[in-house]
């Protein structure tokens, strides 16, 4: 939750809501709902820090997120790996319609291999979350500036297994209110 959402045209994940709920925190609900969950805010986002707070999550807040969102990867994994987390899913805090369901089953095909990287795809689009064993924290906790986990994917393409899912949600983001309409 601590991309600069700059095509909303405000901060997006407290203020863009569907049925009422801000879209960050159903999209932090649904994570809450399958595992531990970490909420990654920026500097100064005092609001989405307070939402994940009552809401019960654990938050960080990553200080050079303004620099890219490799900083905030950074940030998370850091924490979930001081949590003693054994592996994560990195999920967008502006894709709340990603399901239990999906989550649960890319979970299992981390839990039942440490060393693959999981990645949802739905009807042949690659999406989100992307899971990642304990094997590759060191190096997300080296991510910086705008260097996602992007490279990761291609330097372990070997070990990248894609699961296809009947989820829309893990490809629908929302970034202008236009999205927001259409997710309604």
């Amino acid at each position: 939750a601590a991309g600069k959402g700059r095509r909303y045209g405000e901060n997006k994940i407290t203020e863009a809501k569907l049925n009422g709920v801000a879209i960050g925190l159903l999209a932090a609900k649904t994570y809450q709902a399958c595992l531990p969950t970490v909420a990654v805010v920026k500097a100064g986002d005092d609001q989405a820090k307070k939402m994940f707070e009552d809401a019960g999550l654990h938050v960080v807040t990553a200080q050079q997120a303004h620099l890219g969102m490799g900083n905030s990867l950074a940030a998370g994994v850091s924490e979930a790996c001081a949590r003693g987390a054994t592996h994560c899913l990195i999920g967008l805090a502006d894709m709340p319609l990603v399901k239990h369901s999906t989550l649960e089953v890319l979970l299992a095909a981390l839990v039942a291999d440490e060393d693959v990287i999981v990645r949802p795809s739905y009807n042949g689009v690659f999406g989100n979350p992307v899971g990642f064993g304990k094997k590759y924290f060191a190096e997300l906790m080296r991510l910086s500036e705008d260097q996602g986990a992007k490279a990761l994917l291609v330097k372990y393409a070997s070990s990248v297994i894609a699961i296809d899912v009947s989820d829309r949600g893990v490809v629908y983001d929302i970034d202008t209110p236009t999205d927001l309409t259409q997710a309604s």
